[in-house]
């Protein structure tokens, strides 16, 4: 009984974890610079301070737009798009 119970125990702790984790942020990108993070959030591209903070929309538009990339210099950021259809 206390092997179930411990390992009951275990998977609702897992899941719980697993439920707090952003798992809808993706693509991260770190300027060459380090101090600003590009990345994907539900299909736009944002952009955050590496310190933390409020992230800012860089890109908003109907399609699903991905992968950030950051120029060498640092300043572009070229990402992929499905605008259309490819």
């Amino acid at each position: 009984m206390k092997k179930f119970i411990f390992t009951l125990a275990a998977m609702v702790y897992t899941v719980a974890l697993m439920a707090s984790e952003p798992l809808w942020l993706r693509y991260p990108a770190i300027s060459p610079d380090g101090k600003t993070i590009a990345f994907n959030y539900k299909g736009d591209i944002y952009l955050v301070s590496s310190n933390g903070g409020k992230a800012s929309c860089l890109v908003s538009h109907k399609a699903y737009d991905y992968t950030p990339v950051w120029s060498p210099d640092g300043s572009h950021i070229a990402f992929a798009s499905d605008r259309y259809g490819n």
